[in-house]
């Protein structure tokens, strides 16, 4: 196994760890969202390993866009969308920055601990609101920024629920809730309206 490979097995073992993600209550977080319902259509921005997609997909009939810049994440849902029987997921490789979708074309926006990663916050959140269709929601998990350092990100990179509902406010977005899943990590939804 080469060491790119290795490394890649890693990653993805580190972002399904049951332990790490057993907070996340996915099937209530999804229902959290302001205008859920079962034929909704969902982005999921830097998908990974499919850890919200599939459950996503098992949720609604509609389509679920699992978009992430690595295509061995891709491939890597591919085979749990098999084991899952599930066949509403269109994977799609590109960066967040540059969301390969029409306008107004999802109902549903999940960014489950990216939006710490990326480089320009602002284009970002403006490409999501962009494809997010009037009334719909986006659905932000992310670590608080001063709450215990280990176990997440590194400190200067996190997105206190504050900062996160500024920018979203900036981008367009209306209605910002968070709540706190656990004593480390939040839960935060904006509508388009």
């Amino acid at each position: 196994m080469s060491g790119h490979e290795g490394h890649f097995h890693k990653k993805a073992a580190f972002l399904d760890d049951k332990e790490r993600m057993k907070g996340f209550r996915i099937n209530e977080l999804i229902e959290a969202l302001p205008s859920f319902s079962a034929n909704d259509s969902f982005l999921d921005l830097g998908a990974g390993t499919g850890f919200f997609t599939i459950p996503l997909a098992m949720k609604t009939k509609g389509t679920v866009f699992a978009i992430d810049a690595d295509l061995k994440m891709l491939e890597l849902i591919e085979k749990k969308m098999g084991e899952a029987k599930v066949s509403n997921v269109e994977r799609i490789q590109a960066d967040v920055s540059k969301i390969p979708l029409e306008d107004g074309s999802v109902r549903h926006v999940l960014a489950s601990l990216i939006l710490h990663e990326v480089p320009d916050l602002q284009s970002v959140l403006a490409e999501v609101f962009r494809v997010i269709e009037h009334g719909g929601d986006i659905a932000v998990i992310e670590y608080e920024e001063e709450k215990m350092p280990d176990g997440g990100p590194p400190l200067h990179i996190r997105l206190s629920a504050e900062k996160l509902s500024k920018a979203l406010e900036e981008a367009g977005f209306s209605d910002c809730h968070a709540r706190m899943v656990d004593e480390r990590i939040y839960f935060l939804t904006a509508r388009k309206l």
